[in-house]
């Protein structure tokens, strides 16, 4: 079972191939994962510099907006040039797509836990990658993109500012 899983994961027909496909995503998988994290704190220090700067809550979410729009855009393009599934959302839509198969009601469901996971705290490239064949045209894969993205930096511009508003708070009280 747990094989079939897998392969159905990585996409492949055979053991030799799911081996190399899982060796190949071992060592992509956590660089990516690495800078991504990596990014959330340059990303929370940067908040922490607007807001020291005066920049209004809604001057931060178009910057953070219009910073991770780009990025994901260069995430989009790294998976359809490097056909290496780094961001993992080929594996699921495809395990989502076998779930389908199955049972349209328990795929449906997953496809949609899936894309809330996805939207919330992966990113809209990821919504992209996973919704790929869906998004036939160019322009399709932009919009999503971008209206993901914007969700996305909603949610997190309000968890980052609320962190930099209590920890400010935290330290002027130990300050005076």
């Amino acid at each position: 079972m747990l094989k079939k899983l897998s392969r159905i994961f990585l996409g492949v027909q055979n053991v030799e191939e799911m081996k190399k496909q899982g060796l190949l995503l071992s060592l992509a998988v956590p660089a990516f994962r690495w800078a991504d994290w990596a990014l959330v704190g340059a990303t929370g220090m940067f908040v922490a510099m607007l807001k020291k700067f005066g920049i209004s809550d809604i001057g931060i979410f178009l910057i953070l907006w219009i910073a991770n729009v780009m990025i994901e855009l260069l995430i989009v393009k790294g998976n359809d040039k490097t056909k290496v599934d780094f961001t993992l959302a080929e594996g699921l839509r495809r395990l989502a797509d076998a779930a389908i198969a199955k049972s349209k009601l328990s795929g449906v469901i997953l496809e949609t836990l899936i894309f809330v996971r996805l939207l919330v705290w992966d990113g809209s490239a990821f919504v992209v990658i996973f919704f790929n064949r869906k998004l036939k045209t160019f322009s399709g894969k932009i919009t999503v993109l971008i209206i993901c993205s914007a969700v996305q930096m909603s949610i997190w511009t309000t968890l980052y500012i609320l962190g930099y508003n209590g920890f400010s708070d935290m330290i002027s009280k130990f300050i005076h």
